[in-house]
């Protein structure tokens, strides 16, 4: 099953670009009246509409209580903040000779 949405006045000023999201738990069950998978495709479309900022961070402190889609907020010593940034992507490197590091990909939401 497929299901596409656009919204016209943002093809017209950014143009299109395609996604293939495909989740296990997408179905026609209705939820409000609309099948599931039309309510969480307008709830996509919306989030990924919003201008957003992305952040690389990398540190050699031990965050291990970190996860992936958790979400954070940023101090940097620049004085740059963000309230509410989610953590997209995060890579732990352990190495014999060196030190840890933790990097992280951030999104603000």
């Amino acid at each position: 099953m497929s299901h596409y949405l656009d919204d016209p006045a943002e093809v017209a000023e950014n143009g299109t670009v395609a996604g293939n999201i495909t989740k296990p738990y997408l179905s026609g069950t209705l939820r409000d009246g609309h099948p599931y998978y039309r309510t969480y495709a307008m709830r996509l479309l919306e989030k990924l509409k919003r201008t957003r900022k992305g952040f690389f961070l990398k540190t050699n402190r031990g965050v291990f209580h970190a996860r992936v889609g958790a979400p954070v907020r940023i101090d940097m010593t620049d004085g740059m903040t963000s309230e509410r940034a989610e953590i997209v992507q995060m890579e732990l490197r352990y190495k014999q000779k060196e030190a840890f590091v933790a990097s992280f990909f951030l999104e603000e939401e």
